[in-house]
């Protein structure tokens, strides 16, 4: 029986199903299978991936496209490994990926899921930025009422836990069904990420997220993404915190961190958001770390550049809230990337972040 299943369901991907098969087949730690899940693809995906003599490579071919939710299912059905690792078609793990996730699982046998930091890359593989997360259960519990606390392509689980859980559920495809999963994982269950890059996320026009930015504000491609939204968060806020912590109205304030909020609502949104965290800080046993400062520093980020519209008085208004309320906080922000937004609005942020991203030598001077 191999140590770990790596489980990667491909759509049409034939584009980079070789740079991501290539990353698994060079990790450190060999003792591995590597099931393929071919979801009905009508591009050269299959051709390619059977093109591997690596013993470890099963390809699992779909008559049909099923979705990935389906595809994945039918993965961990077929995995002999207690523990599964996930890959996207997109994606990269770094070589010491599987071998680091696997020491941290064994040192901890409670932990069911475990996630990495990553690197965003562009098209061409070039990176572009990073991919962090939380790495504590406090911080993680707690950001996942608004979020996804792991990048998918990143995760290691094990197979029974996810299996007794039901998989994936097809009803959030294609958007969501890793986070509806990880959600009801940790629920009963010990969760964490490591502070290591181990992975290299593809950022993509194309991919399912990305699709997002081409689709109008009116496309039901867009308004299906947020009705799953709101009903996921929503679900994990009263999962966390007790089934009285939302009125039926609050609901959709959940959904805001990830949304967006109106400028007119952003007061009525902190005030919402700090009750939530109030009613969690009595409830966690662990949130007085740097990891738990951090992750709210970053949400006090993404607050402050989703406010709709955007200006430069609503950015004020989110930093004034969390100097006020959150000193300590403070410390953990990323006050050169916020000036530029506070002088000049997002964007000037966003002309910063485009230049960073064209002369990375020069940025890190």
């Amino acid at each position: 029986m191999p140590d770990v299943t790596v489980l990667m369901a491909v759509y049409n991907g034939e584009r980079h199903v070789r740079d991501a098969i290539d990353s698994i087949l060079s990790q450190t730690h060999r003792d591995f299978e590597f099931v393929i899940v071919d979801d009905g693809s009508t591009d050269r995906t299959a051709e390619r991936v059977s093109s591997y003599r690596d013993s470890r490579v099963r390809l699992v071919s779909m008559n049909r496209n099923v979705g990935l939710s389906t595809a994945l299912n039918e993965g961990l059905r077929l995995a002999r490994a207690p523990l599964v690792a996930r890959q996207d078609v997109d994606d990269v793990s770094e070589p010491q990926r599987l071998e680091r996730q696997l020491a941290a699982m064994a040192a901890r046998p409670a932990l069911a899921l475990l996630g990495t930091q990553g690197v965003d890359i562009d098209e061409g593989g070039v990176p572009i930025g990073t991919v962090r997360r939380c790495t504590e259960s406090g911080s993680i519990r707690w950001f996942s009422m608004f979020d996804n606390p792991f990048i998918h392509t990143s995760v290691m689980f094990r197979t029974d836990v996810a299996r007794a859980m039901g998989g994936f559920n097809p009803s959030y495809d294609p958007f969501l069904q890793d986070y509806d999963l990880w959600c009801r994982l940790m629920e009963t269950h010990a969760v964490a990420n490591l502070p290591d890059t181990l992975v290299r996320y593809r950022v993509s026009g194309t991919s399912i997220i990305g699709s997002l930015d081409t689709e109008g504000p009116e496309s039901e491609y867009r308004r299906r993404f947020e009705r799953i939204i709101r009903e996921l968060t929503a679900r994990q806020t009263r999962r966390v915190l007790g089934s009285d912590a939302l009125g039926e109205s609050e609901e959709p304030l959940t959904a805001g961190f990830l949304l967006g909020v109106d400028r007119a609502c952003i007061g009525a949104f902190l005030s919402f958001f700090e009750r939530l965290l109030s009613r969690y800080l009595e409830r966690c046993q662990d949130c007085a770390s740097a990891d738990f400062r951090w992750t709210l520093a970053r949400q006090f980020d993404a607050i402050a550049f989703r406010v709709r519209p955007p200006t430069r008085e609503s950015v004020l208004a989110v930093y004034l809230h969390l100097l006020r309320h959150h000193p300590a906080v403070a410390a953990s922000v990323s006050w050169p990337r916020i000036l530029p937004a506070l002088l000049f609005g997002k964007a000037g942020r966003d002309r910063l972040a485009r230049w960073k991203r064209r002369h990375p030598v020069l940025a890190k001077h």
